[in-house]
């Protein structure tokens, strides 16, 4: 989905959170039509399935087995990407809250106090480790998570409408 607010922007986390919940929404209407579909189709067919009912119910198993599969590479993969930029922006964050802490502690007047911890707060409040930044990797990486098993269950739902 494209992202309509450009990074650093204070609507971007609102807009990640409305893209997976509108994904997950997508995923289970279609996967609630797919599994009442196919229960219906597993009590018609009753102990002996046909030749098209049995190849629809091994199906059902290779394509979750793909679908986790899948899921766990679009997980892996983004993980692997923002991992190198996270842990240098980490180490660059503890040098500077350091550093930010240090001049508060070395504060000799109340002013100067006063500056030194509207700069830390400040420091601290840009870190990576900062609770909005976390969530929204953890939406994002969600979302990169339910995409395959999204995909699989939407083309399923369309091609069982057909049957």
């Amino acid at each position: 989905m494209k992202q309509f607010f450009p990074r650093g922007f204070p609507a971007a986390p609102i807009a990640a959170w409305l893209a997976l919940s509108t994904a997950a929404a997508e995923m289970l209407l279609a996967s609630s039509h797919v599994i009442g579909h196919r229960t219906g189709r597993m009590l018609q067919s009753g102990a002996v399935p046909n030749a098209a009912d049995r190849r629809e119910f091994a199906l059902m198993s290779s394509e979750k087995i793909d679908a986790s599969l899948r899921s766990a590479q679009a997980m892996l993969s983004l993980g692997m990407s923002m991992w190198p930029a996270m842990a240098a922006q980490l180490l660059t964050s503890q040098v500077a809250m350091a550093s930010a802490l240090g001049s508060l502690a070395a504060s000799r007047t109340p002013g100067e106090a006063a500056a030194r911890s509207r700069r830390a707060v400040q420091t601290i409040s840009n870190s990576p480790l900062h609770p909005a930044r976390l969530a929204h990797s953890a939406t994002r990486m969600t979302r990169r998570g339910i995409g395959p098993i999204r995909s699989r269950a939407v083309a399923n739902s369309k091609r069982l409408r057909k049957v």
